[in-house]
């Protein structure tokens, strides 16, 4: 029999031209084909549309704390810093000791409209000085003498998202990385999504589609009655449809404010799209990169804090 599906284009060209008008790319480790299988097996409720919404923004590379709020009561941060502290002057005040990087005036809006908290000089004990055992720390909410192979979020869906039914392609989480977010890990499988940053095409991506369209479109080999192959290919179908359909919410998304141009920006538009189409996902992540600047910090650092601000605040 020809399990090919007829709700999908019928040529490589046709799908690949409707996948143009959106945004929406695959993202996929390794372990991608068992954690689908896994994934469409559920078949408990989808999560309901209007529980709370979490969004992640990590600031990669290591974020400079102290020029991002400025101690500016403090005489020791300029003894220590005569050369990058920010003049008094110039700092943003978020009350008599303390306040914001000058570049962050759209988080100072925020915050003085009661719309932005902020919790200081935030650790863990006996801290890691490396950068990557740093961040698997804070991706793993673990101690620093502490491997876990599981991430926080993924712990946090498996505690609190099931799953869905095998017809639903609606991701219980979204990230907007280049790679799966090791915080995304869990213990058990989830139906989670990856989209390219900024909304660009990568030619990876482009190919994986290819791959997974062209595994689809085989015909089943009637003669060696495999249920795992047949399965795996309906898997990945409703991957295919998932891609489609946020797709097309992103093509139609017209935002109620202007966002800026920076690659940030615009991922922080694709999630908004996503949230006001109403998608039952729980937790979206999205990565601003660069912030390892040993060289240039006065300049490089107030660069990635405005791209910072100025999309949250559009956001």
């Amino acid at each position: 029999m020809d399990t090919r599906p007829t709700s999908l284009p019928t040529t490589r060209r046709a799908f690949l031209n409707l996948s143009a008008k959106g945004i929406g790319l695959l993202a996929f480790s390794p372990y991608a084909p068992q954690f689908l299988v896994q994934a469409t097996h559920a078949a408990v409720p989808a999560p309901e549309t209007d529980r709370s919404i979490l969004v992640v923004v990590q600031l990669a590379g290591g974020n400079d704390g102290l020029n991002t709020l400025v101690p500016f009561a403090d005489d020791q941060y300029y003894r220590l810093r005569p050369t990058l502290g920010i003049a008094r002057e110039k700092v943003l005040p978020t009350g008599d000791r303390c306040g914001l990087h000058p570049a962050l005036a759209g988080l100072h809006r925020l915050y003085g409209d009661g719309k932005l908290a902020i919790v200081q000089n935030v650790g863990y004990p006996n801290p890691n000085r490396s950068h990557f055992r740093s961040t698997e720390i804070w991706e793993t909410a673990s101690a620093s003498d502490e491997f876990a192979a599981s991430g926080w979020i993924g712990r946090y869906l498996d505690n609190a998202c099931a799953g869905q039914p095998a017809d639903n392609h609606d991701p219980t989480a979204i990230h907007v990385t280049n790679g799966v977010p090791q915080s995304f890990q869990g213990n058990q499988p989830h139906p989670t999504f990856g989209l390219v940053p900024g909304g660009g095409s990568r030619r990876d991506n482009e190919d994986t589609r290819r791959l997974l369209e062209a595994m689809v479109r085989q015909p089943a080999d009637a003669t060696t009655g495999n249920d795992a192959t047949g399965f795996l290919r309906q898997t990945f179908m409703d991957t295919l449809v998932t891609e489609r359909k946020v797709q097309q919410v992103l093509g139609a998304y017209r935002p109620g404010t202007t966002y800026p141009g920076s690659p940030f920006a615009a991922s922080l538009r694709n999630v908004a799209a996503l949230i006001a189409a109403r998608l039952p996902t729980r937790v979206y992540f999205v990565s601003l990169g660069g912030f390892d600047t040993h060289t240039n910090q006065l300049a490089a650092h107030a660069n990635l804090l405005t791209q910072l601000s100025d999309g949250l605040a559009a956001f």
